[in-house]
């Protein structure tokens, strides 16, 4: 009887690992599109979109835009993986042909958009066509809108920040994200900007995730919420106002954090040292 637990013990443990295992989902994904029961990549003359899944991360290359999410829950079942970035926020995945290696994806960061991609062993098996002008951005439109991100005080901001470029501790900003450096290797702290046009020339961002060993101790599911925890002003002339105010506990409604991480003052002014 005791050897019977055992084995039922071990079981039980390498059934709940195989509800989590995404080993054959942890490559490089890249977009393809439906037409009728075939799939095909549409040749736009300019790098398409893909993402790529690691242990506890995703990354995904848009055509505007690059980002990046950590990963704090995995659920699975019989045909779909649900890699969760917050409490809420998830990508579902499904299998629609394992042997030719192509899935769809649905998000609910942008509003449930699905679409179909292929991973990077069998991308060479997918045809190729020529994309239309309904399938490809062109050159005005990407002007457009990177006009449009400017005066959403977005592109004029990019690059590394700091009070003295030779301090490892800092903030990088691309497009729509903000990175804090809070202990190198250990501990970063991964923000999203939120859509606030209330004041110009300020940018607020919410919590998106966090990196590293350093921040097990800091962790908390509380802390996923659409409040900001920092504000970053233009200044011109290269120069911002950093102003950290702290996780917001969504639970007790209450910050925690608050102390000054960049310097010993809040909010500091830093200068860019790269773009």
């Amino acid at each position: 009887m005791k050897y019977l637990k055992l084995i039922l013990i071990f079981l039980v443990i390498n059934s709940c690992k195989g509800q989590t295992d995404i080993t054959d989902l942890k490559t490089t994904w890249y977009e393809i599109k439906k037409q009728g029961d075939k799939y095909s990549i549409i040749d736009c003359g300019y790098e398409g979109e893909w993402f790529r899944i690691k242990n506890d991360s995703i990354f995904e290359h848009g055509v505007m835009e690059d980002s990046s999410f950590k990963v704090h829950d995995i659920t699975k079942g019989d045909n779909l993986v649900s890699l969760y970035i917050s409490e809420k926020e998830k990508y579902d995945i499904s299998w629609i042909d394992k042997k030719k290696g192509i899935i769809k994806k649905t998000n609910n960061i942008d509003g449930s958009i699905t679409k179909y991609y292929v991973n990077e062993s069998h991308l060479n098996k997918i045809n190729k066509v020529k994309g239309s002008s309904k399938d490809c951005i062109s050159s005005e439109e990407f002007d457009i809108d990177k006009s449009k991100s400017a005066e959403n005080n977005n592109y004029f901001i990019n690059g590394t920040w700091n009070i003295n470029c030779e301090n490892p501790i800092g903030i990088t900003i691309k497009d729509n994200e903000l990175i804090m450096t809070v202990e190198p290797n250990q501990y970063y702290i991964h923000l999203i900007k939120i859509n606030d046009k209330t004041e110009k020339n300020v940018t607020k961002y919410k919590l998106k995730s966090l990196e590293g060993q350093g921040s097990k101790d800091v962790y908390s599911e509380v802390y996923f919420n659409d409040k900001e925890v920092a504000i970053v002003k233009n200044l011109g002339n290269n120069k911002i106002e950093f102003n950290w105010l702290g996780f917001y506990n969504k639970v007790n409604k209450q910050r925690q954090y608050t102390e000054p991480i960049i310097s010993n003052d809040n909010p500091v002014i830093m200068s860019q040292c790269g773009k």
